[in-house]
């Protein structure tokens, strides 16, 4: 018995896919009409290629690339069809995982953007006027990915190349880090503040590493000690004053501070153009000589 032929628009409407994408399954040499006209000599789907149609919409259905999907319809070995699909699974469970960062990443950003308008809002209309309430946090340990080395330690300074060049390292090492941005100034905070924007110090920025560490040079861990803490909003070179108050705070209730400093770019220059919108934590360790 000659087994029943339909014509691509027939074979689509039965299957439910469109024309076009049974044309294309026909250039990737996916799945081509096997009927041939008696008499025009047309091509013509066959009703046995509706189950492999209906076969390659259920391998799309859960994840399966089309190349995969070719090679299984070959032959249709069960065999083969567990082994690819095993293969597959590992395939998506990665994708879920690295969606699930990406989204986990998402939140924290929109987390500390809400933050930041908050404290903004908080602050009034005066750039130079820090967020009031000092305090004394944990800084707990972690790994981080840091440069460290002799550069530009001027306040006016936007630091974007060192930020950059952290990005690029991140990105060169596969190593998941935070979006936010820490600068750690190794010499005395005021050192920053000096006129000449030529000054140099032993600068280093870091992101916290939110996946697995990695030991390379650019590693290290970094926290495991008690520092004043306080909030500034505004341009950065507008902070000495809020240095000396903290450390002078510090100082009135029994610590002792070195005047290494390290900062927190909560919203920076690469999040508002608007100055007047920097959010950045300042931290002063208490009694440590480095960190």
């Amino acid at each position: 018995m000659k087994e029943k032929q339909y014509t691509i628009g027939q074979i689509a409407k039965i299957c439910n896919v469109s024309a076009e994408q049974l044309r294309h399954y026909d250039r990737q040499g996916i799945l081509s009409p096997k009927g041939r006209g008696e008499y025009n000599g047309y091509r013509y789907y066959t009703e046995q290629q509706i189950e492999d149609i209906m076969l390659i919409k259920e391998l799309k259905r859960i994840g399966l690339p089309l190349k995969s999907i070719g090679s299984l319809l070959k032959d249709k070995n069960l065999d083969q069809i567990k082994t690819t699909l095993e293969s597959n699974m590992l395939i998506q469970r990665q994708q879920l995982y690295e969606h699930i960062k990406r989204y986990d990443s998402l939140v924290d950003t929109l987390l500390k953007l809400n933050n930041a308008l908050s404290l903004i809002s908080q602050s009034g209309e005066n750039i130079a006027s820090p967020v009031q309430g000092f305090s004394i946090v944990p800084i707990a340990e972690r790994p981080i990915l840091s440069t460290r080395y002799y550069s530009s330690y001027s306040v006016n300074d936007p630091f974007i190349c060192r930020y950059a060049e952290l990005q690029r390292i991140a990105e060169t090492e596969h190593v998941a880090t935070s979006s936010t941005l820490f600068l750690v100034f190794h010499d005395h905070y005021k050192k920053q503040f000096l006129k000449d924007d030529g000054v140099q110090g032993d600068l280093e920025l870091f992101s916290n590493i939110t996946g697995s560490a990695h030991h390379t040079e650019h590693c290290r861990m970094f926290g495991g000690f008690l520092a004043a803490c306080a909030t500034h909003i505004g341009h950065y070179r507008y902070t000495q004053p809020l240095y000396d108050e903290l450390m002078a705070w510090a100082a009135s209730i029994g610590y002792s501070v070195s005047g290494i400093s390290f900062q927190e770019l909560i919203i920076g220059r690469t999040m508002t153009s608007h100055e007047e919108n920097f959010v950045t934590k300042i931290y002063l360790p208490l009694n440590v000589s480095a960190i």
